[in-house]
Formats: structure tokens, C-alpha cells, sequence
């Protein structure tokens, strides 16, 4: 079982390559699409790290991949130019996952 990295910034996979994780660096949602459909189906990869800007690329595919796929886990993570606001992510995938919104 492995991690992957998918980010916009080639520094950010330098350095988890530094750490032993493989990754890739994605420009364009139509690469992003394509790399989570190919990890999608690797049984090696477990989990998928994608830097919150590259995210908003697909946040659709992003939220459904969360809340019905088991694996790989998909975890996102703030990087410099993102907001940073990861409780609000974490809200926002209990209202979509219950129902519930919470302030």
C-alpha cells in the first residue's frame, strides 16, 4: 500500500518524493480527472494526497470520491496559496454526507 501526491507545484512533490512518496505534478482538470481514474484503480495506492488548490479543479468529483469511495482515501492539504480553512471542509462533508449544517 502506498501514498501518492497530486499537486499543482513541483516543489510539493520534491518533497514528498524527499519523504518516499511518489507523485505527479497536474496542471489542468482534465489531467487531474485522468490521474484519480488511473489511481483510482491501482490496489497499490492507498492513499491520495492532493494540495487544496488543485482540488477546486474538480470539487464535485472531489466531495463524491470522499463520501462514497473507501479506498484509496483522498486527503487534502492546505499548500501556500491555499486558504488553509480545512474545518470548513470537514463541515462541509457532514452537511453533505447527513444533511446537517453546522455553525
Amino acid at each position: 500500500m502506498r501514498f501518492y501526491v497530486l499537486s499543482e507545484f513541483s516543489d510539493v512533490c520534491l518533497g514528498m518524493r524527499m519523504a518516499g512518496m511518489e507523485g505527479e505534478v497536474i496542471r489542468d482538470a482534465t489531467a487531474l480527472d485522468e490521474a484519480l481514474t488511473r489511481l483510482g484503480d491501482d490496489p497499490d495506492i492507498a492513499v491520495i494526497i492532493i494540495n487544496e488548490s488543485l482540488a477546486r479543479f474538480a470539487p464535485e468529483r472531489i466531495t463524491q470520491w470522499k463520501l462514497k469511495r473507501q479506498q484509496p482515501l483522498l486527503v487534502e492539504i492546505p499548500d501556500r496559496q491555499g486558504s488553509g480553512n480545512v474545518s470548513q471542509n470537514i463541515v462541509d462533508y457532514i452537511a453533505a454526507t447527513i444533511g446537517i449544517h453546522i455553525e
